[in-house]
């Protein structure tokens, strides 16, 4: 698809968490007028984390976050910074490392620069994913693989071809709070997600993250 103008662009990003099994991924729609700073936010309402830690995004090199006691000073602030600043194309990836302790590290792609849909959809939008994140503070990837180990109670390897797969969703979102359909057996809740996103554009960043809490699974 050809790209279109920054100002009128929906970027199609792909966030997967790594080094943890089985997969847990988002497809996020977000304005390409967006700044680093509201992905950050739409990253934390997207995978239920909570912004209790440091985070850092690492673009072309060049590092982005916002100054937090403790924690690194930018040369830039990313409050003021668009996603389009960079220079990303479809194919360019990223990564956004949250909590500098446990370390969880989100592999980003831009899979595509979209055109506007219209006024009718609202952005930033999950059209994709599986998986519920960790619980924050569980000690980072090994030892949630070990947690999940112990509550589904394998004894053998973690990841089977049950969970190997993607699971994609129809992108047409009318509805979807009553279509179980979308639902992963996983414990990934579109729906839910997209409410949350939906407190977060209306400017209610706490409520948003209480509303992805509800639905963890790694308990």
């Amino acid at each position: 698809m050809a790209r279109q103008k920054s100002s009128t662009a929906i970027y199609q990003l792909r966030a997967e968490l790594c080094d943890i099994r089985p997969l847990i991924w988002r497809r996020l729609l977000v304005r390409a007028q967006a700044t680093i700073s509201d992905l950050h936010r739409v990253l934390q309402v997207a995978f239920g984390w909570y912004d209790e830690h440091l985070h850092r995004f690492d673009i072309f090199g060049q590092d982005y976050g916002e100054y937090r006691e403790g924690g690194p000073i930018y040369s830039t602030d990313a409050t003021k910074v668009g996603l389009s600043t960079p220079g990303l194309g479809p194919g360019d990836s990223f990564t956004y490392e949250y909590d500098f302790g446990d370390l969880w590290v989100h592999e980003i792609e831009l899979e595509d620069v979209l055109a506007d849909l219209g006024s009718n959809k609202t952005y930033p939008r999950c059209s994709a994913g599986m998986g519920v994140a960790p619980p924050e503070d569980c000690g980072g990837p090994l030892a949630a693989m070990q947690r999940y180990r112990r509550r589904v109670g394998r004894s053998s390897r973690l990841l089977d071809d049950d969970w190997d797969v993607d699971v994609d969703f129809d992108d047409d979102l009318d509805g979807e709070s009553s279509d179980e359909s979308i639902r992963n057996r996983d414990g990934f809740d579109r729906p839910r997600v997209n409410r949350a996103l939906g407190l977060l554009v209306a400017g209610s960043y706490d409520r948003a993250l209480d509303e992805t809490q509800r639905a963890r699974a790694w308990r």
